[in-house]
């Protein structure tokens, strides 16, 4: 969800699991600015609002980083008339999985198994072009 018209936003996290999960929450403007961040550790099967907004920011967003398995944590924004009147919108975020710290592991688990390693070789030997 983006603010088009420059409402106050919060970014809420709840935490599935059952130990704390540190969670990176980040609002950005219309362009991807950072407006406001928070690092926290949500305590085990609580919700906190983390990151914030009572200034006009617009086509605000959040973000959530987080290390543990996606259906654990999951992200919401709410969204205020500017002024901070009664909640209008709440929204769940989108899940990405990012793997930037480990390639290869197709199951996004956070580890690379050899079943992981089997299939990228295969996909690497029947999708590489064959030299002379």
């Amino acid at each position: 969800m983006r603010s088009s018209q420059g409402n106050n936003l919060d970014c809420i996290v709840q935490n599935l699991a059952s130990q704390p999960i540190q969670v990176i929450s980040e609002l950005h403007d219309g362009v991807g600015n950072t407006v406001n961040s928070v690092t926290f550790a949500v305590p085990a099967g609580q919700v906190r609002t983390l990151a914030s907004t009572i200034t006009q920011v617009f086509g605000a967003y959040c973000t959530f980083h987080f290390e543990a398995p996606p259906e654990q944590v999951r992200g919401f924004e709410t969204r205020e008339d500017l002024g901070g009147s009664n909640t209008r919108l709440l929204v769940a975020a989108t899940p990405t999985v990012s793997s930037a710290g480990c390639c290869g592991d197709c199951d996004a688990d956070g580890t690379v198994t050899i079943n992981e390693i089997i299939t990228a070789v295969n996909f690497a030997l029947t999708t590489c072009p064959m030299t002379p």
